[in-house]
């Protein structure tokens, strides 16, 4: 440890370079050491606040000077009856403007750059917080010290933060800007309050203007869409060796989960065998934020429990797996990889970007091209409304989904028009049903016989993507062919003609269904 003394009173304090490896550093050479050796404020590669310090600490020393009456120069002297004239005029003192001087612009914890509050500020907030809310204020934290690095805090101007949003928000909307800037408002009212900028007045993200969001309403995907997605992963999986193909299956779990039970993506990644409960068919899930506490997912619709026993028999990996020497994969990060490679593979062959995988390009505050989802959770949002229209029973849907049933009612209650979507929206199953045995050895009925029909429809475009969905699409078709040419005991005609009727009205885009029946049929009078 060493304690400064004062330079010599004829000495400027003036910034110093010096180079290491070919790179210029910066210095200000602030007094001796106790053992009297010279000691510095560093400054890094920043020219600039290394001048700005040593400018600082004149004006110190001139101060210092000023405290001792016999020595001030008449120039001096003069400078101070001006401002105590100045001052009277507004009915204030030396003293008191000196104290507001020092409080505003020295920091009660003294001088830090925004890379080390930054720091300061994630360490003291860590277990206060959730932690999701932890890793999106971290992130937040990141940006904007990466930004301004050895800067120091409490020099940060209102010019520097629009600079700022300027230059990192370039692709923002006002949805995203709105949270951005909040965040950054309370992360300096936090500073003030802890001494880490000036105590007085205003902070400088005070003057910055934060748009109001717009609500939208939510992107909802098609139901070809989840399937042609889930056939895929199915494809890729069955092209794979033995742990390639259960990583995958685990992220076909993880998908299961948000397009059919409306989990969180963060919450799904986390969900193990060890969670579902095939015997009861519940699911467990970590509350929102929570690190052990978890809630119960019941009553999710048969098609979950159908791909769970098909994946599950298949040996997905939902721990993640380990190549040689290497740590365990981050299931959130494989399932964004795979992800990835299936929108490349769509753009391989030529064909539009489904809204499902959509993404846009960015430019990042570092000059570097970033990627972000085109439609934020819009896998989410499609369960919640198409579940929604299918039972219209807010309480139910949201117990499933995890938030709030005001929500629900006030944000999807009208987002799905036709009850058929939401009908094929849970009719996706996967290529193989799994222990599933027809009740008391009786035929399948007409209802049954529809939701085979509906399951043949999905499964048909995705053939070629592996033998299992070929092999199981000609399976399930030869057994819907041969219940067809059954007779009815009851009508005593073939099964045919029942489902006929039923496949009919389903297939015309003209008719709209309400409460699983089809209501109202379109006609055009000018025809």
């Amino acid at each position: 440890m060493y304690t400064r003394t004062d330079m010599a009173q004829d000495k400027e304090f003036k910034a110093q370079s010096y180079s290491v490896r070919g790179k210029t550093y910066w210095r200000v050479r602030t007094g001796r050491t106790e053992a009297g050796n010279a000691s510095y404020e560093t400054f890094g590669e920043d020219k600039a606040a290394a001048e700005a310090y040593a400018a600082k600490l004149n004006d110190r020393a001139k101060a210092k000077r000023l405290g001792e009456l016999d020595a001030i120069t008449k120039e001096e002297a003069n400078d101070l009856r001006w401002a105590i004239q100045k001052l009277a005029h507004y009915g204030a003192t030396v003293k008191e403007a000196a104290e507001w001087f020092v409080k505003t612009k020295f920091p009660e914890k003294g001088n830090k750059t925004v890379r080390e509050v930054g720091e300061i500020y994630l360490k003291h907030r860590a277990n206060e917080i959730k932690s999701n809310t932890f890793e999106n204020y971290e992130t937040k934290i990141e940006r904007f010290s990466s930004h301004f690095e050895e800067k120091l805090i409490n020099e940060v101007t209102t010019a520097d933060c629009e600079k700022y949003f300027e230059e990192v928000g370039k692709a923002w909307g006002p949805n995203t800007e709105n949270p951005e800037k909040r965040f950054i408002r309370f992360y300096f009212k936090w500073l003030q309050r802890f001494g880490y900028i000036h105590r007085e007045g205003y902070t400088a993200m005070d003057f910055i203007s934060i748009p109001q969001r717009v609500l939208e309403t939510p992107k909802l995907a098609k139901p070809t869409e989840a399937n042609d997605m889930l056939m895929w992963f199915v494809g890729e999986a069955n092209k794979r060796g033995k742990l390639n193909a259960e990583s995958i299956r685990g992220s076909i779990v993880h998908l299961v989960l948000i397009l059919f039970c409306g989990i969180r993506r963060e919450e799904a990644v986390k969900v193990t065998w060890d969670d579902i409960d095939f015997l009861n068919e519940k699911i467990k899930v970590l509350i929102e934020g929570a690190k052990k506490k978890k809630r119960r997912v019941n009553k999710a619709e048969p098609n979950v429990w159908n791909w769970l026993r098909y994946l599950k028999h298949k040996g997905a990996n939902l721990d993640g797996y380990k190549a040689k020497g290497e740590k365990t994969s981050d299931p959130l990060r494989r399932l964004t990889y795979r992800t990835r490679k299936y929108r490349e593979s769509i753009r391989a062959n030529g064909k539009p970007i489904p809204e499902i995988v959509a993404t846009l390009e960015y430019e990042a505050g570092n000059g570097k091209k970033e990627i972000k989802a085109k439609n934020q959770n819009i896998m989410r949002h499609s369960f919640i409304s198409y579940h929604m229209k299918l039972y219209n029973n807010a309480g139910l849907t949201s117990a499933i989904a995890g938030n709030s049933e005001r929500q629900v009612e006030g944000t999807y209650l009208e987002m799905v028009e036709d009850q058929r979507d939401a009908k094929l929206w849970f009719c996706i199953n996967p290529p193989e049903i799994v222990n599933e045995t027809a009740s008391d050895g009786n035929r399948m009925t007409t209802d049954e016989a529809f939701d085979l029909y509906l399951k043949i429809k999905f499964m048909a475009p995705n053939t070629s993507l592996s033998n299992e969905i070929a092999e199981t699409h000609d399976q399930m078709l030869s057994e819907l062919t041969l219940w067809e040419n059954e007779i009815n005991e009851e009508t005593g005609e073939l099964n045919m003609h029942s489902l006929a009727k039923k496949k009919e009205w389903f297939d015309d885009p003209t008719v709209k269904w309400v409460d699983g029946q089809p209501m109202i049929k379109t006609v055009n009078l000018t025809s």
